[in-house]
């Protein structure tokens, strides 16, 4: 159990992230930062305090309120993302504003505010590709982009790693793989498992691409939440990577 820590949430309010806050908040001051473009207040208990900051943008990084934050945590977890693989194709520039600028001001922030914090980022199973049946992926498994997405989130994944060598920066990489579960958004190219849901409720088809015979590892939402606490104050986590699954095809 992890106590009497000042953490910092980075989309704090959305799907993933409000479900960390839920095992953290009672016994610790957490605070959240959020722009909520995607990230909703009804996904944190009531009177939550959420700071709505963008980190992607340069005005806000000159205002100084994210260096004052970062300055007084012991603990940043990092989730805020643009998450849809499909949008990052559609709008690779986006994606790299939100997923490689916005972290890189973060990460650079720790460096030379409060290097003595431990970082805990948020990355992708998507990192590693397309996994070619029988093969079972790892941590050691190559990355292959086949996305912007998985791109910048390598990006900086190996970002983290330089910072670390550089200025002493300790970190985890976390790499979900397909999370699913309560409070997954149902809006936009990223929640289809929602969508497969409404649509049988309704008695109407489900849209399958490919021949149905393609596998994916779903894990749940509190099963992926509960890494979080588990990593800090353990030192065998530090400056390692941990990809996050059931370990079961569906």
């Amino acid at each position: 159990m992890i106590k009497d820590k000042k953490i910092l949430v980075t989309g704090g309010a959305g799907f993933i992230p409000s479900h960390i806050y839920d095992l953290l908040y009672k016994d610790n001051e957490v605070n959240i930062i959020d722009n909520l473009s995607a990230g909703t207040v009804e996904n944190l208990p009531k009177g939550t305090k959420i700071y709505k900051f963008d980190l992607a943008s340069q005005m806000e990084w000159k205002r100084g309120r994210i260096e004052k934050l970062v300055k007084e945590c012991d603990v940043v977890i990092d989730c805020a993302a643009q998450v849809s693989t499909f949008e990052s194709m559609i709008v690779p520039r986006k994606d790299f504003i939100i997923n490689g600028f916005g972290k890189m001001m973060l990460i650079d922030t720790v460096a030379k505010v409060n290097p003595d914090a431990l970082f805990i980022y948020t990355s992708s199973r998507s990192i590693h590709g397309e996994i070619p049946e029988p093969l079972v992926a790892n941590e050691m498994f190559p990355y292959k982009s086949h996305s912007f997405y998985n791109l910048d989130k390598y990006y900086i994944e190996d970002a983290l790693k330089l910072y670390h060598k550089t200025y002493g920066i300790n970190h985890v990489i976390i790499r979900p793989a397909n999370v699913y579960g309560p409070r997954m958004p149902s809006k936009g190219l990223y929640g289809f498992i929602c969508r497969w849901i409404a649509y049988t409720i309704q008695n109407k088809p489900i849209q399958i691409w490919g021949d149905g015979k393609q596998i994916r590892d779903f894990t749940f939402v509190t099963d992926i939440a509960k890494a979080y606490p588990m990593v800090i104050d353990n030192p065998s986590t530090l400056n390692q990577e941990f990809l996050l699954s059931s370990g079961r095809a569906v």
